[in-house]
């Protein structure tokens, strides 16, 4: 089977994103998380601390959010 890696950028409901990454969770599969840095990144972190396979990305840049799905870093 393939290895699949997600990329999910988020700023709210850590509950949401836990269960989604237990969703897409598969031994090979890796899911790289984004927090938005002007969040809180601990709730995230405790919702996320007992599944396998995630790593929470250290997004030092500024995220910015311009009208619809476009995304883009500065």
């Amino acid at each position: 089977m393939s290895k699949i890696a997600y990329i999910v950028l988020c700023h709210k409901d850590p509950v949401f994103i836990k269960n989604l990454a237990f969703k897409l969770r598969y031994k090979e599969n890796k899911i790289f998380i984004a927090i938005d840095n002007k969040v809180e990144k601990n709730p995230f972190i405790k919702a996320l601390e007992n599944l396998d396979n995630i790593e929470i990305i250290d997004n030092k840049l500024k995220n910015y959010w311009e009208g619809g799905m476009r995304f883009v870093l500065q």
